[in-house]
């Protein structure tokens, strides 16, 4: 419990002081005890919290004078960790709660898969191999054994992947945790490659990442007002900047790769999507559009 209990100091600690950037003394100890079942704590606990936050995530909150507290390194903070911990909270406050649980509505769409996540973290974490059977669904359900080497856990539109080296033909490559099934941990190691950086993997791609052999564009897009206030509040990527914002519409740039989940995203968005650049990307929402017409027009 007590472990627990810290858990949630270090959430709230780390929550309040990046979304106002500044906090005093008074303000941490009060978001605290709002936050924290109303556990009041003094100044030289918070500063233990503080040492062990520094150690545990590698965040390094300091206090200046005239300000208060502040994150040295705003960028320190990875997604990872601010989302681990906003889940924490979350979860923990669900489960603690029942007037809470009654308000908060998670959503209910689940992925479903058959394999020990709690194993394959612990094989890529102690760089041991893993073998499983994969279905390819292009393929017509085609099965396929695979033994690779696990490097990463990454989640992306509600899925999870496993991304590994596949001892077949030594490639980086991503596989869907949906797929896989009768996966064993062999008692093989190897030895990682630690040029391979799993966030720079990502960097350039919308979603799972795909073939780092494709080049990475400028992009510009061109949405109505409406959709470019929901795309200001929840960018498509982190490249996205606002080129240009009238009042009846808004022209984003972007630049990564274009991969098949970035047209997908573009196609939820054809209410008011217009790609200014580049032409085979236009071309290629075109042929989509022209092919959905085809199949839904009206039988006579």
């Amino acid at each position: 419990m007590d472990r627990i209990r810290q858990l949630k100091r270090f959430a709230s600690i780390i929550g309040f002081i990046t979304v106002h950037r500044y906090a005093s003394k008074e303000e941490l100890l009060e978001r605290i005890e709002d936050s924290c079942d109303n556990e009041a704590i003094d100044i030289r606990t918070l500063q233990r919290d503080l040492n062990t936050i520094r150690d545990l995530f590698g965040i390094d909150i300091r206090f200046k004078r005239g300000w208060g507290y502040y994150i040295a390194e705003k960028d320190s903070v990875s997604e990872t960790v601010t989302k681990l911990l906003s889940d924490f909270l979350i979860f923990n406050q669900l489960n603690t709660d029942a007037a809470v649980a009654g308000i908060v509505l998670p959503e209910h769409r689940k992925m479903i898969f058959n394999v020990d996540f709690t194993s394959i973290l612990n094989a890529a974490k102690n760089c041991r191999r893993v073998e499983f059977d994969y279905t390819y669904f292009r393929e017509e359900g085609r099965l396929r054994h695979k033994k690779v080497e696990p490097y990463f856990l990454k989640e992306s539109q509600q899925r999870w992947y496993l991304v590994a080296k596949d001892l077949k033909d030594g490639l980086l490559k991503c596989f869907e945790l949906g797929r896989a099934d009768n996966l064993s941990v062999t008692e093989e190691t190897f030895k990682k490659d630690r040029e391979l950086n799993g966030q720079a993997l990502f960097k350039d791609s919308f979603g799972i990442w795909n073939n780092p052999s494709d080049p990475v564009e400028d992009i510009l897009l061109k949405f109505d007002a409406l959709d470019g206030n929901f795309l200001k509040t929840l960018p498509l990527h982190a490249s996205q900047r606002i080129v240009e914002e009238k009042d009846n519409h808004v022209i984003l740039s972007l630049r990564l790769r274009i991969t098949n989940d970035f047209v997908m995203a573009l196609l939820s968005r054809s209410r008011s999507v217009e790609v200014l650049r580049p032409v085979h990307l236009r071309q290629r929402l075109l042929e989509v559009y022209e092919q959905a017409a085809q199949r839904n027009s009206p039988s006579e």
